[in-house]
């Protein structure tokens, strides 16, 4: 997990622990997750995003 800004505001970001061949991979497991998991509106990011906002 960590903190970044977006929308004028903190966002903190949980990673989760797979590596993934491609960005739609995780996309499409977006759509089998619980409903109470898709009601906090998870998205998938690339690892070059997730460098950008941490370093």
């Amino acid at each position: 997990m960590y903190k970044t800004q977006r929308y004028g505001g903190s966002w903190f970001v949980v990673l989760y622990k797979e590596a993934f061949g491609s960005i739609e991979t995780p996309l499409k497991q977006l759509h089998s997750m619980p409903a109470d998991v898709k009601e906090a509106q998870p998205f998938a990011k690339s690892i070059n995003q997730i460098q950008q906002e941490i370093y």
